[in-house]
C-alpha cells in the first residue's frame, strides 16, 4: 500500500513540474504575441480618452538614413509632448550600463545574449528626429519611449523615465503619460500637433508606397534569374 502511495505522489509531482514548465513557456509565448497588441490598446484608450493623436507604424527617412529609412511602432501627439514609441520585448532579465551600446538579455533557461541597448536606439532616433524638423532639443518637444513586456526583469539602474527619454513596462505607460501630460511646460497647439501628424503620415506613406515597390521589383528579378536558370 505504502508503495502505491509513493507512486501516485511521485506521479503528481511529475505531473505539476510538466505543467508547470509548459505554463511557463506558454505564458512566455502569449506575452511575446501580444506585447505590441496591449501597447497599441493602452495608447489607444489614453489617446480616445484625452483627445489626442496617434499615428502607428511609422516609418520615415531620418537625418543619417542611408540604407533604410528608421521605423516608430507609435507616436503619440499630446498637449505637452511628441512621443516617439517603439515595443521592446525579451524573455527573462536585461542587465548592463545604460550607457553602453549594449545590453545583456539572460533567459530562463540562463543563457545571456548581447543585444542593441534600446534606450540608446531610442534617443539616438530622438536626436535625428529633432535634427530633421529643425527642432530644438532645449525644448524637449519629443520624448524617446521604449516600451517593454511587464514579465522582463530590469533593475533601478536602468529603468528610465526622465523628460525625454522613458524605459518602462506596459503596465506603467497609461500613468506615466498622464504624469508627464501635467509638466509645467509650454503646451502644443492642437493646430500644431495635428500639421505634423499630417505630414509625417504623408512622408511615412510614401516611405511605405517606396519599400512596397522596392520589394516587387526584388521578386521580379528573383522570378527572371529562376526563369533563366530553368532554361
Amino acid at each position: 500500500m505504502a508503495g502505491w502511495i509513493l507512486l501516485v505522489i511521485a506521479l503528481l509531482l511529475f505531473i505539476f513540474s510538466l505543467f508547470f514548465a509548459f505554463s511557463s513557456s506558454l505564458r512566455v509565448s502569449w506575452e511575446k504575441h501580444f506585447h505590441k497588441r496591449k501597447t497599441y490598446k493602452v495608447l489607444k484608450y489614453f489617446c480616445d480618452e484625452n483627445d489626442q493623436l496617434l499615428l502607428n507604424k511609422v516609418y520615415l527617412v531620418l537625418e543619417g538614413d542611408e540604407e533604410r529609412p528608421t521605423y516608430f511602432d507609435h507616436i503619440v501627439f499630446a498637449d505637452k509632448y511628441v512621443y516617439l514609441i517603439d515595443d521592446f520585448f525579451a524573455e527573462g532579465g536585461i542587465y548592463g550600463n545604460t550607457c553602453d551600446k549594449t545590453l545583456f538579455v539572460r533567459d530562463y533557461h540562463d543563457k545571456s545574449n548581447r543585444i542593441p541597448n534600446p534606450i540608446l536606439l531610442g534617443e539616438e532616433k530622438r536626436e535625428r528626429m529633432e535634427k530633421t524638423l529643425g527642432v530644438d532639443p532645449k525644448d524637449h518637444m519629443f520624448v524617446s519611449v521604449v516600451v517593454y513586456n511587464d514579465s522582463l526583469l530590469v533593475p533601478p539602474g536602468i529603468g528610465k523615465k526622465e523628460q525625454s527619454s522613458w524605459f518602462l513596462p506596459v503596465k506603467e505607460l497609461e500613468k506615466t503619460l498622464k504624469e508627464a501630460e501635467l509638466d509645467d511646460v509650454s503646451p502644443l497647439s492642437h493646430q500644431q500637433t495635428e500639421a505634423l501628424l499630417t505630414m509625417l503620415k504623408e512622408k511615412s506613406d510614401k516611405v511605405k508606397k517606396t519599400l512596397i515597390d522596392n520589394k516587387k521589383k526584388k521578386k521580379q528579378k528573383k522570378a527572371v534569374k529562376q526563369e533563366d536558370t530553368a532554361e
